[in-house]
């Protein structure tokens, strides 16, 4: 298999991982602060045994590798998974992850500022036809508790495509990018004591505890890892772009699951948003024709 290839589908089943996400925090009773430090703390067990057991007694110099780009890659992914979980409690779960698909556009754009990633003329269409279904989505609950929860996810979006990109600008050592993943580790730390002081992450339900070990060891841990492992061999706006199945399969469970029915507007910007990248993903010979 390719590196490529193998990027594709280390990305694709960390999308499905985290496509499940949305379903195990509906089912949980913790309030969102015990998710985050739950996720957080799991996340970290998972992904700083990896970091450890790939860099042994380098552990440490593998987390000052990473430089400036790590130091961002840490802040944002801090703060998309933080405003993730944050969204999820304030808006439907149709609304979090279609608003999240606009990150691969914005990952396009900081791509080709900061990577000289080639950005196509059709990505700078799919950009403006992504940012009315956005429009389309955010008007439907103007005024109302659902608007602060797309906010939420609009900021995550923009915060997990800067992730991409700071991934994607790995310094080199030796002539070879170094391991981004340390960063990323370190995100579920402090994720994980921002939390311990705004809730008391001990006063969990027993039958929240399945359900917070699969959101911290298999879709934070596990699919972060894979996500983490498989960028660096693709391009920012490819890699964001494959991480639309989220915008799928997690609202598919919470209807299935839970009956949460997304509204006709959150419907309506899916469907623009969807179709902009769809059309920004296709090849050139297949849209001329």
């Amino acid at each position: 298999m390719t590196d490529r290839g193998r990027g594709i589908l280390l990305v694709l089943t960390a999308t499905i991982l985290w496509g499940a996400e949305p379903l195990w925090v509906r089912l949980v009773s913790a309030d969102e602060w015990q998710v985050l430090f739950w996720s957080g703390a799991l996340m970290t067990v998972v992904m700083v045994a990896w970091v450890a057991w790939e860099h042994g007694r380098n552990f440490l110099r593998s987390i000052l590798d990473t430089g400036w780009p790590g130091l961002i890659a840490l802040t944002s992914m801090t703060l998309a998974y933080s405003g993730y979980i944050l969204s999820l409690n304030r808006t439907t779960v149709a609304n979090t992850v279609v608003l999240l698909a606009i990150a691969p556009l914005i990952a396009a754009l900081l791509g080709r500022v900061f990577l000289g990633e080639h950005l196509r003329r059709r990505t700078w269409l799919a950009m403006f036809l992504a940012f009315g279904g956005v429009l389309t989505m955010v008007s439907g609950s103007l005024g109302s508790v659902q608007l602060e929860g797309d906010l939420f996810a609009l900021s995550t979006g923009v915060c997990f495509a800067v992730n991409i990109v700071a991934l994607r600008s790995a310094p080199l050592r030796d002539g070879k990018p170094v391991d981004m993943m340390p960063s990323n580790a370190m995100a579920g730390i402090v994720i994980a004591v921002i939390a311990m002081f705004l809730t008391d992450p001990l006063a969990v339900a027993s039958a929240d505890i399945p359900y917070l070990m699969l959101i911290g060891l298999v879709a934070m841990g596990l699919g972060t890892w894979m996500f983490t492992r498989g960028v660096r061999h693709l391009q920012s706006a490819e890699a964001g772009l494959l991480c639309l199945g989220e915008a799928v399969v997690g609202p598919v469970l919470v209807w299935a699951f839970i009956g949460e029915e997304p509204t006709r507007m959150a419907m309506l910007g899916a469907a623009i948003i969807l179709t902009a990248l769809i059309y920004d993903t296709m090849p050139e010979r297949r849209v001329a024709e």
